[in-house]
């Protein structure tokens, strides 16, 4: 018997143009700023359309785009040959035919405006029929539209107990991850996140919950912005608010020798961090981690573990690495990013003398709330009900997406995190160096011309400030 599985397959694959330059805009992150194209990832096909349309499609399921395409008949083999490329079990495997509801996202938004981020009772109220993911194994969310003859992969999610893993696997993958923990400890925390910050205007439903990108900061008390709730920290490269930087690193808040000496420490073991998340994205999401190789080595994008010193040098990756923690939440937002993909880990965490730690007996359920969402598909992901680490593939510059408000246990919390391309972190790259320039510097940014080797701040640069802060704090205290 032969069977075409070639949609479904091609569906692990990712075309879609890569942008060129970005827009400028001054006075927000490029990790916090929402896109700005007010109707990518919603086709006027879909408006109005529901995710219980899919209702009659049956798991493992593709809809028919061609004459060639996915049937009925083929669910159990089109499982199977998923099963054997991801190396699980069939029933772990689960595949989300979604479609865009833009009402539904409609009903998402007016209610951030009117109360600010959502809540899971919200949710359930607004979208009474929202696929909530929590179990273990491998879920893929496939959207065909008309005119395509293939699905699009637009989400992936992988549950994994830690008891389900090798020994030898979950400790090495805990022990890095230790150090994304860790790191938060001395770092300053970004404060001006958009998607945290804003709701979004009922003014035009076509902006779709996008800010004005005309509207420009204020002296005076803005009434839209609401508190962040959560924490957020990042690593990595963005582009400066610095007087005379274009390029800088994330700055750490290390006020004392002990915790200076923990920053520089830390940052020695990021290399070890990239790698996990790059082979967590190829695992997950093959074709997604194959293009954005292909853009980050096309483009030059210095990977967020990269200290830009010749001796850490490490292959082109994706520039940031963002960091959630005690009750964050936020909006329904696409992101301004280089390139589509965005991945992420999720797990859970307590905290000992001070300090966030992974403990066995610590899982999901001492975090309520705080599931991802993506509002337009009527999917989320309910970590609540999952348990130990959780993946996710998705489309941020895109997808319309969120994380809900949750409440922690004394003493726990969630962490969550996504490494991405940003269109702001790229574009200052370009206005320092090309990619031939970089090369040619061996990768140490004291071999680039001295104009441009000015306008960035390395890790080390920011070491060096610190300590002359410190050593010349300490003159003053002996005098």
């Amino acid at each position: 018997m032969t069977f075409d599985i070639a949609p479904a397959l091609a569906a692990l694959d990712l075309h879609v143009p890569v942008p060129g330059e970005y827009p400028e805009d001054d006075y927000m992150s490029d990790l916090t700023e929402m896109s700005e194209d007010e109707n990518v990832g919603i086709s006027s096909e879909d408006r109005g359309k529901s995710p219980e349309d899919n209702n009659n499609l049956e798991e493992g399921e593709i809809p028919n785009t061609s004459e060639g395409g996915a049937t009925r008949n083929t669910k159990q083999q089109l499982r199977s040959v998923l099963a054997a490329i991801y190396d699980c079990n069939v029933d772990e495997i689960h595949i989300h035919n979604v479609r865009r509801d833009t009402a539904a996202l409609a009903r998402l938004q007016k209610r951030e405006t009117k109360s600010g981020q959502l809540s899971r009772s919200d949710v359930d109220e607004l979208i009474p029929n929202m696929v909530w993911i929590h179990e273990w194994g491998i879920h893929l969310g496939l959207l065909s539209e008309k005119g395509q003859n293939k699905p699009t992969l637009v989400f992936a999610v992988k549950i994994s107990a830690w008891e389900t893993m090798q020994q030898a696997t979950s400790t090495e993958i805990q022990k890095t991850l230790q150090v994304v923990m860790d790191y938060g400890d001395h770092m300053n925390q970004v404060t001006n996140n958009a998607a945290a910050n804003y709701p979004p205007s009922t003014a035009d439903p076509n902006q779709h919950g996008i800010r004005d990108r005309n509207r420009k900061p204020s002296t005076k008390k803005d009434s839209s912005v609401k508190k962040p709730l959560g924490k957020m920290y990042a690593v990595g490269w963005h582009a400066s608010f610095e007087t005379n930087k274009t390029l800088v690193s994330y700055a750490p808040n290390a006020n004392t020798e002990e915790s200076l000496a923990a920053f520089r420490d830390l940052n020695t073991e990021l290399p070890k961090v990239a790698a996990l998340y790059r082979h967590g994205l190829a695992c997950l999401f093959p074709g997604g981690a194959a293009r954005s190789q292909e853009v980050a080595d096309k483009d030059g994008i210095i990977s967020f573990s990269d200290a830009l010193d010749g001796d850490s040098s490490e292959r082109p990756f994706m520039n940031a690495l963002t960091v959630t923690k005690e009750q964050f939440s936020n909006y329904q937002h696409s992101d301004k990013d280089h390139y589509p993909v965005a991945y992420g880990y999720w797990w859970e965490a307590v905290q000992v003398d001070g300090r966030w730690i992974f403990r066995s007996n610590v899982d999901h359920n001492k975090t309520r709330g705080g599931e991802f969402i993506w509002g337009a598909y009527g999917v989320g992901v309910d970590f609540m009900r999952a348990r130990g680490l959780v993946e996710i593939f998705w489309r941020g510059l895109l997808d319309f997406h969120g994380t809900l408000k949750s409440i922690d246990d004394a003493g726990f919390t969630r962490f969550g995190t996504s490494i991405q391309i940003t269109a702001r972190g790229v574009n200052a790259m370009r206005k320092v160096w090309n990619v031939e320039q970089l090369a040619n510097a061996a990768h140490n940014v004291h071999n680039l011309a001295p104009k441009s080797a000015a306008r960035i701040t390395t890790p080390q640069d920011r070491i060096d400030t610190i300590q002359d802060r410190l050593a010349t704090k300490k003159r003053k205290t002996v005098a």
